[in-house]
């Protein structure tokens, strides 16, 4: 017999119902400059993934706004698409702090 403690999630139910609820660390660090680099071009979530989807991408809306939220882990050829998507360079997908770390040393 399998009991659930109070507490703990239902393991019955999806568990991406679970992520990234209350204080939890995101998935991706990439989500609010994508957020950001979108809205400086007027496009809506829908608009992102649209032009995503006429680049051979088949992505929703849903997913852009997982990956702005921090709750969908981003895989690397997801941030090619997203920075061909937006007409920028991958660095420019990352947080300024972290686009040092991408300049080629001296």
């Amino acid at each position: 017999m399998i009991r659930f403690l109070s507490g703990f999630p239902d393991i019955r139910k999806p568990f991406c119902v679970y992520l990234n609820r209350g204080m939890e660390a995101p998935r991706n660090i990439v989500g609010p400059q994508i957020a950001a680099l979108r809205s400086q071009r007027n496009w809506s979530q829908a608009k992102l993934a649209a032009v995503c989807q006429l680049q051979g991408w088949d992505v929703s809306r849903g997913v852009i706004a997982r990956i702005e939220g921090g709750v969908k882990w981003v895989a690397d050829i997801e941030l090619l698409e997203l920075a061909k998507a937006l007409k920028v360079s991958v660095p420019e997908l990352f947080p300024k702090k972290d686009q040092k770390a991408f300049r080629p040393r001296s």
